[in-house]
């Protein structure tokens, strides 16, 4: 195995720092003027209940399903890469304007249900869920196998049952590797920087509307880090039920 290089270390800052140079604000802020008929989509896309409401993926891949299995079926990718004369077309598509309408209506009343108690877990007392990695959907990156597939389910299966739940995991900044098999026969690994995707995160910010930083202190450096919200079905007060609370490192490493 590679020995981890002080030249590593430095990219690693430097890259670091390029990031912090950018305002955190404007990561995933993409959101595409679409024309009346369509504009449902840019709602839809931000909470990952369409992934397992029933014709979810469809909505999305029914307007051209080429790019969407291009952009790895991520509805904010495929918003972003859509052509104008694409969504002008569809929108003159009076049979699929009616189903995105029925469509936005079913999740609009499954998501305005209101929250449940559960002994002592409540709306005002959610619990709290940690896990190293959550399945959701493959365009949110942060899972590598079955520990992250059954925690997303988990999250699924508590917005399903109405239960008061805040989920805290990591976000990690290249995700899990695109592996290809090299002409050679040998594995190939490809990571992809999650900053320069479009993925269905807001930034979470305090009663003041500044961003909530962590710091943690990890060989002598201090890593800040900052907290990303992706909303996973129904909500309860500010917050969703199965919410999911990504910390992600994306500013400097300070000595």
């Amino acid at each position: 195995m590679k020995e981890f290089e002080s030249t590593d270390l430095s990219n690693s800052q430097s890259a670091a720092a390029r990031s912090a140079e950018r305002n955190t604000g404007e990561y995933f802020s993409a959101k595409r003027r679409l024309v009346e008929p369509l504009s449902a989509l840019n709602d839809l896309s931000m909470n990952f209940y369409w992934s397992w409401m029933a014709d979810g993926a469809e909505i999305f891949r029914e307007i051209d399903p080429t790019l969407w299995e291009k952009c790895e079926q991520s509805p904010r990718l495929f918003l972003k890469s859509i052509g104008e004369l694409r969504l002008l077309q569809k929108s003159t598509d009076l049979t699929y304007v009616e189903r995105l309408r029925k469509f936005k209506t079913r999740s609009d009343s499954y998501l305005a249900e209101g929250p449940k108690s559960f002994g002592k877990v409540t709306p005002e007392n959610p619990a709290a869920y940690f896990c190293a990695e959550y399945g959701v959907h493959n365009s949110l990156p942060t899972y590598s196998g079955g520990l992250g597939i059954l925690a997303g389910d988990h999250l699924k299966s508590a917005s399903d049952l109405n239960v008061p739940l805040v989920a805290i995991g990591l976000l990690y900044r290249y995700g899990y590797f695109r592996q290809t098999i090299a002409h050679d026969g040998w594995q190939a690994e490809d990571y992809l920087d999650v900053f320069d995707s479009e993925l269905a995160l807001t930034p979470v910010n305090d009663a003041n509307g500044e961003r909530i930083h962590v710091a943690v202190h990890i060989r002598g450096r201090e890593v800040l880090a900052q907290a990303w919200l992706a909303r996973v079905g129904r909500k309860f007060n500010r917050a969703c039920g199965g919410l999911f609370v990504a910390i992600g490192i994306a500013l400097p490493i300070r000595s």
